[in-house]
């Protein structure tokens, strides 16, 4: 009997979007059987994005929970809805970091702050989704003290893997020419470009 894939159930907003096309790209590296992809692509509603999209995402796992050995579902924002799967196969989370530690970003977000009852609702509310899933993947030691120390996850269960770069997606050679016409060196034009 073969292994079956594993789901990798990807929402696709911001920086999530440029972490899912880094993985696709090294799929074809890996010795193991070849993922089965499942993008979650945002989409405007006057529901919030945790309703709308962890809605997409578990509808699309529905339909493919047999075909598959375990789910890598990033992020834990797509998350909620699909948490009574949790015991059907082994879910692991991944984010950038937890919605607690995001609380002091949503300014930059344009969103207004949240009162002290929403973010302990949002605390035992997440606590509970956590608190079944079999590991969590995350990208700084700032998100994994936060899933540890703020939800109650165990330390050994929470593995910190940056994103990383694949620098030959940047180059000099790919600059516009804006960047030499400015001065700007080589070094800083790997940045720039």
């Amino acid at each position: 009997m073969t292994a079956k894939p594993i789901a990798y159930v990807m929402e696709q907003t911001l920086g999530s979007i440029t972490h899912y096309e880094n993985l696709r790209r090294q799929e074809a590296t890996s010795p193991l059987n070849l993922p089965l992809w499942l993008p979650i692509e945002f989409a405007r509603s006057k529901l919030p994005w945790t309703i709308t999209g962890s809605l997409r995402a578990r509808r699309a796992l529905s339909s493919i929970l047999d075909e598959i050995d375990g789910v890598f579902i990033h992020t834990t924002t797509i998350a909620p809805l699909s948490v009574d799967l949790f015991h059907k196969k082994p879910f692991l989370l991944s984010s950038d970091a937890t919605p607690l530690a995001k609380r002091e970003m949503r300014s930059a977000y344009g969103m207004p702050p949240e009162s002290r009852v929403a973010q302990q609702a949002k605390r035992h509310f997440y606590r509970q989704i956590f608190g079944r899933a079999a590991g969590f993947v995350t990208w700084s030691n700032w998100a994994k003290q936060s899933f540890v120390e703020d939800y109650g996850c165990r330390e050994q269960d929470v593995a910190v893997i940056p994103p990383g770069i694949d620098l030959k997606l940047f180059s000099t050679t790919n600059c516009p020419e804006s960047c030499s016409l400015a001065g700007i060196s080589s070094a800083r034009a790997v940045i720039c470009c």
